[in-house]
């Protein structure tokens, strides 16, 4: 709990994981792992080898579950806050434009 307080989200991802890994191919799965997926978009990987799968029914459960949680939370972020998420997912790659970072901090 206090690694959720101070911003650490590794729990809270474990504990979707294990209900997504415990229920598969249930609807209760695929809600919890489109909540994963907005806490940590790597978590997509699992959507990924389902679509690859061909497990087409948890794969539409997965996305209507994440396009109920943006309907949900629209009244709260508004749809600027969904289109910044987007931008920083976008900008994610990118790091921080330097090439070569030989800063101590880094090393």
């Amino acid at each position: 709990i206090d690694d959720i307080r101070l911003g650490n989200v590794s729990v809270l991802v474990l504990c979707l994981a294990a209900v997504s890994w415990r229920w598969l191919g249930r609807p209760a799965s695929s809600v919890a792992l489109a909540v994963s997926m907005a806490i940590r978009p790597t978590q997509g990987v699992v959507l990924i080898a389902w679509l690859l799968r061909r497990a087409w029914r948890p794969a539409i459960w997965t996305c209507l579950a994440g396009l109920g949680l943006v309907v949900v939370t629209l009244p709260v972020v508004g749809i600027d806050g969904w289109f910044d998420y987007l931008t920083m997912l976008r900008n994610l790659g990118s790091g921080m434009g330097v090439p070569f970072d030989f800063s101590i901090g880094s090393v």
